[in-house]
């Protein structure tokens, strides 16, 4: 009966996430759309940008998380919990619109649908799956797919825009 629950719930989980991210493709279509350009671009570049943020962080929300229960002066701790967890919301919203990004690339590439809300499903699907194969989907293909899709937001975020050139007449 516990694996038929944990079946039921890995689905469940899985047909939520993709209707989140083909939803966040829809209502954030800018961000989803210059995260994909971003993934397309560069790549390795992203994962490393996400990789150091990832680590910096989660470190900082884990530290702040443990001295919020080490510390003697309950407001202070208050605070302090309060700050981790914020760190922890707005990774977890930067990551979240990443994967919009990446399931906007991946709908793209496996080819044309009838419309980007289908492409957005079908590319949800196809990262969902990946994710849950065992072993390389749990210990490789996830964690990258996520560190790539933080630091894919961070570099749309953060990137510069280059200067409009003056023209001479």
């Amino acid at each position: 009966m516990e694996i038929l629950a944990l079946i039921f719930g890995l689905t469940a989980a899985g047909i939520s996430l993709i209707a989140l991210l083909a939803a966040l493709g829809l209502i954030l279509p800018g961000p989803t759309a210059r995260t994909q350009a971003a993934l397309e671009a560069s790549l390795g570049r992203a994962f490393l940008v996400g990789l150091v943020n990832a680590v910096f962080f989660l470190a900082l929300a884990a530290i702040l998380l443990n001295l919020s229960e080490a510390v003697g002066a309950p407001v202070l701790g208050s605070i302090l919990g309060f700050l981790g967890m914020l760190i922890a919301l707005v990774l977890t919203l930067f990551t979240l619109t990443g994967l919009a990004g990446f399931v906007r690339l991946a709908g793209t590439r496996i080819g044309a649908a009838r419309s980007l809300f289908l492409g957005d499903l079908r590319g949800g699907l196809l990262l969902v799956l990946a994710a849950l194969t065992p072993a390389i989907g749990w210990y490789l293909f996830t964690p990258f797919v996520l560190i790539t899709a933080l630091g894919a937001v961070l570099l749309v975020l953060f990137q510069r825009k280059p200067k409009p050139v003056a023209e001479d007449s």
